[in-house]
């Protein structure tokens, strides 16, 4: 276990393998450096309820990790969280931008509340097979394959999104209504594999891509 009440910038690669740490409180950190907390596989929790930004791989492979608390993060770099394959509780409900591959291969991550994001990067939920509820309300951009292979998400509303590029839902074989009223164009493949759409909602939309 790490109780650090005063520290206020972990840096990089700080508890980088450190195989055995299990729990970790930062009550004053703000700051989370690229590495820190990589392939800390037996990680279960992690509170920092200052923390503002969380850099490149922090939490990568983390692979016990089950619960994150960083309210006032509001922007999660690249692979931050990729394979935390049991983590389930996530809040960062003041996170502005989310980083590509941020959550990649979440397998057990359920559901998520991002009301403040407006731009989610390639991949970040990319093979979230439990992933069912999402809230993005005032997102705006999503990169490519961001939900590609999440199985088990049924519902997307995206009310500010202006475009939806390649392989976004690609294979998310239970979604079956999709509602983004703002966008205007559908990249190639967008929708390849869903298998059980049934209501898409796209009144602006222009244009159509290739095999979409």
């Amino acid at each position: 276990k790490v109780n650090l009440p005063k520290c206020t910038t972990v840096g990089e690669k700080a508890f980088s393998y450190c195989t055995a740490l299990s729990n970790v409180n930062l009550p004053e950190c703000t700051n989370v450096g690229s590495y820190a907390f990589y392939n800390c596989e037996k990680l279960k929790q992690f509170n920092a309820l200052k923390v503002t930004t969380i850099k490149n791989n922090v939490f990568m492979g983390c692979k016990s990790l089950l619960n994150v608390e960083v309210p006032e993060c509001t922007d999660v770099g690249m692979s931050a969280f990729e394979d935390c394959t049991a983590l389930s509780t996530v809040n960062i409900t003041k996170c502005i931008k989310l980083e590509a591959w941020a959550f990649e291969s979440c397998k057990s991550l359920e559901s998520i509340e991002l009301p403040e994001c407006t731009n989610v990067g390639s991949a970040a939920f990319r093979g979230c097979t439990s992933l069912k509820k999402i809230e993005l309300p005032k997102c705006i951009t999503l990169g490519n394959t961001v939900f590609q292979s999440c199985k088990s998400l049924s519902v997307i509303t995206l009310p500010e999104c202006v475009e939806i590029y390649s392989y976004t839902f690609q294979y998310c074989s239970a979604l079956e209504t999709v509602d983004i009223p703002e966008c205007t164009k559908v990249d190639n493949n967008a929708f390849e594999r869903c298998n059980n759409l049934k209501n898409v909602n796209l009144p602006e939309c222009v244009e159509v891509d290739k095999q979409s």
